[in-house]
């Protein structure tokens, strides 16, 4: 019995070891492709290997892919995204980055870029499932260049054991000498390379390299779709959020001020209904409280419930339609850029908002549609809106000083004073707010964009009742004394404009360079005789945006100036350039922020600068404190608004 167990256990183990020797023979005859996306370092793995006695060949492979990029969208303050970038990285996600988009309006942090579409939709799943609703995946198609490397054992082919010819004559020994036989036995013989077969690998979603995930974020013109794996994320999928809330304090610090100080509050709110995968259905609203107290009866209470974008969407892979109040940028640089003219400006409380809020939604019908990188953006508005301005004309930011008898950007006088002391203003405006059409593109690496609008703008002026000008010429005295008996003293005009214009932007090292400017054919201005004309004019912006130092601190510059080619003297500027900048460093583990904006002029002095502290600790919350002083010239915006240097202390919340 124990014989007969142990001869079992004998056969087994030398069965189990044939089989075992077997296998390994046969994988290290096997051939091993290895897959590299630098050529360098696949030749110098071949060549190694050819050093240790294998045989390596080296063949370049192609393919175009398509691309998921996951990301999350819509941060109008980079250092808001870069703290959601960071939480993102704890979470488990790695090579997160927070990009600007085109058109440098808001951030989107990119999250994971896949060649997958399961796997895609798993990591929108699981944003979606953590409550970050601003989730999208962006498709487009990239070429991947692999340089594969294939090695094989060079094989040997045993031949039989002969008697190898021997010459024997040659082998005759001289005599005392005695000389051996050629052993007999194996000799090895290399086989011819064979016929070498294409390779082709699937590349998989782990292997794109850093120069693979460059990606410029498209800015909300551009076609994106969810990826919804899940049966509570289909189609009818109801989003309900508040977007923003504010809660301010504004102190003033000069004494010559008319208010004391300004309490503020505000919020915005939005719900977005996915119908299907082609139309989405959207609601918005606003609402304003002001509450602001005057030394001279300059007390004023306000509270407004506006409109943002409310629309109908359908869109495919080729074209997006949109119906309802849309707030449309078409500008790249990042204040009052020179081609956005189809946006209303928000100038209700002056210089106080961050750039990315100095607009209002609008009216209109949009149709983008896409080829490519390349997209053609056309915009109607069926009825114009004026730029929103403080709703009481005792407010501090009303563009009209009728205590001390000044109009913003205008030239005072002892007779201007008197008249718009008295003045009453007709600001009833109808009809439509124009058209207009821009082509954007990309071409080695440069995105740029050509437009040709016809429109209103939107800033406010002013024209004077035409009778009782020419009465001031005549008589200003008896004008003046009669002026109630002319009607409304001004109308506000917002003329309508030729424009045609352009921007580019692209990547030098580390710096994104921004260029842009428009041609006018109706800058509105008054002449020196009082007489409200228009004339051809030129605006124009450059900006560069950049990070020193580290990734916690981020600067953005810009310099433009606006040209008016005026035919007889008039007495508004003619020409203006402003040096204007933002800058934002984070410290102390990214819990408190240190940002500045300013706005420098150039050909006059006009000073604007707002430095502002600023806790983030309380996510998704901030507690803030800021300055801003004003200062200026004449005709400057500084000046006129010199009385309202003040400190802020507030509370937002953004989501």
């Amino acid at each position: 019995m124990l014989r007969t167990f142990a001869g079992c256990t004998l056969f087994l183990i030398l069965f189990v070891s044939q089989n075992v020797f077997s296998r390994m023979d046969d994988l290290n005859n096997k051939d091993n492709i290895f897959v590299f996306s630098s050529k360098v370092k696949a030749l110098q793995y071949a060549e190694k290997k050819k050093l240790s006695g294998l045989k390596a060949n080296t063949t370049t492979q192609h393919q175009n892919r398509q691309r998921y990029v996951v990301y999350l969208k819509g941060y109008r303050q980079w250092s808001v995204a870069f703290k959601q970038a960071q939480t993102l990285e704890k979470m488990g996600y790695k090579k997160i980055e927070v990009r600007k988009d085109k058109q440098g309006r808001s951030y989107s942090i990119i999250v994971a870029q896949l060649l997958n579409k399961k796997k895609a939709g798993q990591v929108f799943n699981k944003l979606r499932a953590v409550g970050l609703k601003n989730v999208k995946v962006k498709t487009d198609m990239i070429k991947l260049t692999r340089y594969i490397v294939k090695t094989q054992q060079i094989p040997v082919v045993p031949i039989a054991k002969t008697k190898p010819v021997v010459d024997e004559k040659k082998t005759q020994a001289p005599i005392g000498l005695e000389i051996k036989k050629p052993v007999v036995g194996l000799v090895e013989k290399v086989l011819p390379p064979e016929k070498e077969e294409p390779i082709v690998i699937l590349i998989d979603e782990d292997s794109l390299t850093d120069d693979e995930m460059m990606i410029v974020m498209s800015d909300e013109s551009d076609v994106t779709f969810d990826i919804k794996m899940d049966d509570e994320l289909e189609a009818k999928d109801v989003v309900w959020a508040i977007d923003k809330m504010v809660l301010e304090e504004e102190l003033f610090t000069r004494s010559s001020s008319d208010v004391t100080n300004v309490e503020y509050a505000h919020i915005s709110s939005h719900v977005n209904w996915q119908v299907s995968d082609k139309w989405d259905v959207q609601l918005a609203a606003r609402i304003d409280a002001y509450n602001q107290h005057g030394k001279r009866g300059t007390d004023v209470e306000d509270a407004t419930l506006d409109y943002e974008e409310n629309y109908l969407r359908y869109r495919d892979d080729h074209m997006r339609v949109t119906v309802g109040t849309q707030t449309i940028r078409w500008g790249r640089v990042d204040v009052l850029a020179p081609t956005d003219n189809m946006v209303t400006l928000d100038l209700s409380r002056g210089v106080l908002p961050n750039w990315d809020d100095l607009y209002r939604s609008s009216l209109a019908i949009r149709g983008e549609f896409f080829s490519g990188q390349s997209k053609l953006d056309f915009v109607y508005l069926p009825k114009f809106r004026e730029a929103q301005l403080a709703e009481d004309d005792e407010s501090v930011w009303y563009p009209v000083n009728f205590r001390n008898g000044e109009i913003l950007g205008g030239k005072s006088s002892p007779l201007s004073r008197a008249i718009i002391q008295n003045a009453t203003i007709d600001d009833h405006i109808n009809g439509d707010g124009g058209l207009g059409f821009r082509f954007s593109s990309n071409v080695n690496s440069v995105d740029y964009a050509l437009t040709l609008q016809r429109v209103r703008l939107s800033a406010p002026s002013y024209k004077i009742n035409e009778q009782f000008r020419q009465d001031l010429l005549v008589n200003p005295l008896m004008a003046i004394a009669n002026q109630g008996s002319y009607g409304d003293t001004y109308t506000e005009e917002h003329p309508r404009n030729w424009i045609v214009g352009g921007d580019m932007a692209f990547q030098w090292k580390q710096v994104t360079l921004r260029f842009e400017g428009a041609w006018f054919s109706d800058m509105p201005a008054t002449t020196e005789n009082l007489e409200f004309k228009t004339y051809d004019g030129f605006k124009w912006a450059t900006g560069m945006e950049f990070y020193p130092g580290d990734a916690d601190t981020r600067v953005i510059l810009q310099l433009s100036g606006n040209h008016i080619d005026e035919k007889e003297k008039i007495v508004d500027r003619d020409n203006s350039m402003t040096l204007s900048g933002e800058s934002e460093t984070l410290f102390s583990n990214n819990r408190w922020r240190l940002s500045t904006k300013f706005s420098l002029g150039l050909d006059i002095k006009d000073i604007y600068i707002s430095p502002e502290l600023s806790y983030l600790g309380w996510e998704p919350f901030e507690i803030y404190s800021a300055v801003h002083y004003l200062d200026g010239s004449e005709q400057s915006l500084g000046h006129f608004y010199q009385e309202n240097s003040m400190i802020t202390v507030g509370w937002r919340g953004r989501y």
